[in-house]
């Protein structure tokens, strides 16, 4: 699968452990071959990952945006550990939410959505094509924030898939086995977006230092 990345276009995540990333490319690969599927993640592009906040920024600001993700990074007094295990209704893997992820999320979402670029095209098109943009709370977050599961909805989950036939989603949900695994976060990565909102190149890594 070729990767490409949107100019200005970035995502600020947490990658997961080395053993929470190879499960994932594994069950990603697994779940590709039964079925077929549009994104396939691996360990150069398409990354395994846990999204904090979408986000367009323009090139003036970026340094700025590091700053302010330094500053959080290093705020933080402890790290919650994060347990993995099987999502309900989508072939990902959920991401336990617990109080610290939600806090360093918010705190994400507040310093870095006054630097967006409010005159980037609408990335996710209203739901035309991401079908579970339909809510009011998503349309109202797209505006407010360009990014619709955000706030008090933050969903942490790392993407497995996105398969070409939906109806398979059941079927390729089956697929997905494995124990519950649990890793400490080291820090805060802003990668490109690619192709269905995908990890692509890797811009900065922002370590804890605790």
């Amino acid at each position: 699968m070729e990767s490409e990345s949107h100019k200005n276009y970035y995502d600020i995540v947490i990658l997961p452990s080395p053993e929470v990333r190879d499960v994932a490319i594994a069950l990603s690969r697994a779940i590709n071959q039964k079925f077929g599927s549009d994104l396939v993640l691996g360990r150069r592009a398409f990354k395994p990952h846990i999204s904090l906040y979408h986000v367009v920024i323009q090139k003036k600001n970026l340094s700025e945006m590091m700053e302010r993700l330094r500053i959080i990074a290093a705020s933080q007094k402890k790290i919650g550990a994060l347990t993995i295990q099987r999502y309900k209704n989508q072939p990902h893997l959920a991401v336990a939410k617990i109080a610290w992820l939600q806090n360093l999320h918010e705190s994400v979402l507040k310093a870095i959505n006054p630097l967006r670029d409010t005159t980037f095209p609408d990335a996710w098109d209203n739901g035309a094509k991401y079908g579970n943009v339909v809510r009011p709370i998503h349309r109202k977050n797209i505006k407010k924030y360009g990014s619709p599961i955000v706030g008090a909805i933050f969903d942490s989950h790392i993407t497995l898939t996105v398969l070409n036939d939906p109806d398979d989603t059941v079927k390729a949900i089956d697929v997905i086995s494995l124990k519950k695994y649990q890793f400490n976060p080291t820090a805060i990565t802003v990668c490109q977006i690619g192709k269905h909102h995908s990890c692509q190149k890797m811009i900065a890594t922002i370590p804890f230092l605790v």
